[in-house]
């Protein structure tokens, strides 16, 4: 008797598996449908999972081609491509952006301010040099804003001044009244790019800028 039932037993657990891998394989199959990865494209899209939705819909596309869905397929593919193309345009840009950024970083205030004395001091020899300082605007003459590379490491002395003159030939100020150059203010901080001019007969280093970015103030 305990024979039968220890067969009878086996033969049920078996039963189940196998309806279980029935089942399993009926459902895959019943996914497995153009139905099924159109879908799944479009939740994919909605979630803005563009390569996803890329996939589901060239599978329609390419695995059911007599299916009804194949147009509906094609048009949504054209709006996952427009994504693709836009998100790969945004990246480029910020790319370009961090790029641009990294051209123009500034000297280390220690850094700016050695090569300030190296200009001071080989004035024909530096004559041209492009170089990046940061420093805050001390005061704004009708001519150019003017600042001292020595306050930009925290302190408060003003022996290392740096004029900015106006680009083609204007004023600075003329320059950032016509949009050429960034409006600046009195203790605004700025970066500048440009090439090193001349020593003033106040010892002041004159720069003819090539990018101005202006942080404003702190």
């Amino acid at each position: 008797m305990r024979i039968i039932q220890k067969r009878f037993f086996k033969l049920m657990v078996k039963g189940v598996i196998l309806l279980n891998t029935l089942f399993f394989i009926s459902s895959c199959g019943q996914k497995e449908t153009a139905d099924y990865h159109y879908q799944q494209g479009v939740d994919f899209f909605a979630a803005s999972k563009y390569e996803e939705a890329k996939t589901e819909f060239e599978t329609v596309i390419e695995k059911y081609p007599l299916s009804p869905l194949v147009t509906y397929a094609k048009q949504q593919l054209v709006k996952v491509e427009s994504e693709l193309t836009k998100m790969e345009a945004e990246k480029l840009a910020e790319e370009k952006r961090r790029q641009e950024e990294e051209k123009y970083s500034p000297r280390s205030p220690q850094e700016a301010i050695d090569e300030w004395r190296e200009f001071r001091n080989n004035e024909k020899a530096y004559k041209g040099t492009v170089t990046t300082w940061r420093f805050q605007v001390e005061f704004i003459s009708y001519e150019n804003p003017v600042g001292y590379l020595d306050r930009a490491a925290g302190g408060y002395g003003s022996m290392y001044a740096v004029a900015i003159l106006g680009p083609k030939s204007f004023t600075y100020q003329a320059s950032a009244f016509l949009g050429d150059m960034p409006v600046v203010k009195q203790r605004d901080w700025i970066v500048v790019t440009g090439k090193f001019q001349y020593v003033s007969s106040d010892n002041v280093i004159a720069l003819s800028p090539i990018h101005v970015k202006n942080e404003g103030f702190r």
